[in-house]
């Protein structure tokens, strides 16, 4: 129940990480007039800043799914030393009657 909260909380950091990890130092010390009227630079910027923060949300995504994985490996051997257990409580009642 936990898990179901956690994973649309966590992605939701991941991205508002990437959304602050933008960077404008990156426009070359340019005023702000001729970084608005250079459209190509625009559009190189935006794509750059939009791969960044899809970025962080697959990574979160990965993260999730290595964190599923070892929860489901951990149900799976809780449940086969469970059934083992009966399994072997069932065999010395067979072998006590």
């Amino acid at each position: 129940m936990v898990l179901r909260k956690a994973i649309p909380a966590t992605l939701i950091l991941f991205a508002l990480a990437a959304f602050l990890s933008v960077s404008y130092r990156g426009c070359d010390e340019r005023p702000y007039d001729r970084i608005v009227a250079d459209r190509g630079f625009m559009i190189s910027k935006n794509q750059e800043q939009v791969s960044a923060a899809l970025s962080w949300v697959v990574a979160g995504v990965v993260a999730w799914g290595v964190i599923m994985v070892f929860g489901l490996l951990a149900i799976r051997r809780e449940r086969t030393q469970t059934k083992s257990r009966s399994d072997d409580a069932a065999i010395a009642e067979d072998r006590a009657t």
